[in-house]
């Protein structure tokens, strides 16, 4: 019977099962739960109970609509064939991968550390980490300067993916931001849902590079969906109503980062020291680390080791930093560029 049900869902072999999920028992815990619990063939009971949870709870939740209706489907014995129009529909195909996208994340996420984060600022107390090619937002609390996992959501990116050039271009910028001012409400249409936040897009590196648009922000979504798919945004990073509740709750309190890259590459705690330390080293060696007026503050290597972003406190203000651009060639560091930046919201 359980073959029949992997069968009727999912291909098991394109699935990394999770075993870790985030402090909040949402739709998307639900779901990526019940996945778990069919994928190692577990209690089946457990299953189309995780499930009639999801869809009580969030009545608008496509996802789970669609996996409860195959659950059933499969517990009647009634096998999908290839020309099963309601399998084969484009509708579905999103779903299915939606639903891969979600299950996604490494199995201990909570216990490893992300490459792209090396130290926090002091004065910055949350990480916003996108990692866009599986459409996740990993919440990141500053504990002593290190990145400690503390949330993590389903997002939607650009129509297009990430790597923002020009204004129109419906992707998602890549990079280190602020999170800005919370929007007013009376300026939001329903679209926005529960609010929306202000990311500094284009911040300072990006209009040296050319890059150029507008009006990138974190927001929620209309009232009558549960979540947008993967890519469905003009640009803006978005959760559901009820995780950016969290997200505001934050930024209101908290000064907040959000960094996003293609994808996250993930480090045990021994290694992410390791690298922490080997390239402190070698930055060092060039005098980039010591220098006799500033101090590294904050260090980030969005894409790669090999580009890498710091953040030096500036002397006698405590409102700005100097934020630096450095890339790595022939074995030489060379900086790029170098800003002033406002600290914090």
């Amino acid at each position: 019977m359980y073959l029949r049900l992997i069968k009727h869902i999912f291909l098991l072999a394109l699935f990394v099962i999770p075993q870790c999920f985030a402090n909040e028992i949402n739709g998307d815990y639900l779901v990526r739960k019940a996945l778990q619990e069919l994928l190692q063939k577990g209690d089946p009971d457990k299953v189309g109970d995780l499930l009639e949870k999801a869809n009580s709870q969030y009545p608008n939740f496509k996802l789970a609509n669609y996996l409860q209706a195959e659950y059933y489907s499969a517990m009647a014995g009634q096998l999908p064939g290839v020309n099963n129009a309601r399998i084969n529909s484009e509708a579905s195909k999103n779903l299915f991968d939606e639903a891969k996208l979600r299950i996604a994340s490494p199995a201990n996420a909570y216990a490893l550390r992300p490459m792209q984060i090396f130290k926090i600022p002091n004065n910055i107390n949350y990480v916003i980490l996108v990692d866009a090619s599986i459409s996740r937002a990993y919440i990141f609390k500053n504990q002593q300067g290190e990145p400690v996992l503390d949330n993590d959501f389903f997002i939607t990116v650009g129509q297009l993916g990430v790597g923002k050039q020009k204004e129109g271009d419906q992707r998602t910028p890549l990079g280190l931001y602020r999170v800005g001012r919370e929007v007013e409400k009376k300026h939001l249409t329903p679209l926005y849902g529960v609010g929306a936040l202000i990311l500094d897009f284009p911040n300072s590196f990006d209009k040296y590079q050319k890059k150029s648009g507008s009006g990138i922000w974190l927001h929620g979504v209309p009232p009558n969906v549960y979540n947008r798919p993967p890519k469905a945004s003009d640009g803006c990073i978005v959760f559901t109503n009820s995780d950016f509740k969290y997200i505001l709750k934050i930024s209101r309190e908290k000064r907040v980062y959000v960094l996003v890259s293609s994808s996250v590459k993930w480090l045990t705690l021994k290694d992410w020291r390791f690298r922490y330390n080997k390239l402190i080293n070698d930055l060092s060696d060039q005098i980039l680390i010591k220098t006799a007026n500033s101090s590294v503050m904050g260090f980030f290597a969005p894409e790669s080791e090999q580009q890498i972003i710091l953040e030096r406190a500036i002397v006698n203000d405590s409102s700005q930093v100097y934020r630096e651009f450095w890339e790595r060639a022939d074995q030489s560091w060379q900086l790029k560029f170098k800003s002033v930046n406002k600290l914090g919201g």
